[in-house]
């Protein structure tokens, strides 16, 4: 599995179990980190973009702070699931 693969399963992982719940690629990363994992948040966020990008994962820009979180899709459900 290559590392890009590796971030991205950590990433579903994370989404997965909090479906309802926007994360930020700063989230994210603090909770790899967390388990030992050496992901930077650039990898991160491109990761997330790409499931983003592939309807596993949706992002939202926050109007506020300008930030965009990602949270798992439907979609994203059915295939965590699929890969358990």
């Amino acid at each position: 599995m290559t590392r890009n693969a590796e971030i991205r399963k950590e990433i579903l992982l994370q989404l997965y179990g909090a479906r309802l719940v926007w994360h930020s690629a700063a989230l994210i990363t603090r909770q790899a980190r967390k388990q030992g994992l050496d992901y930077t948040e650039a990898e991160v966020r491109a990761e997330c973009e790409f499931l983003a990008d592939q309807g596993i994962a949706q992002s939202s820009t926050d109007q506020v702070s300008g930030e965009t979180k990602f949270k798992i899709s439907s979609k994203g459900v059915i295939e965590y699931e699929k890969n358990q």
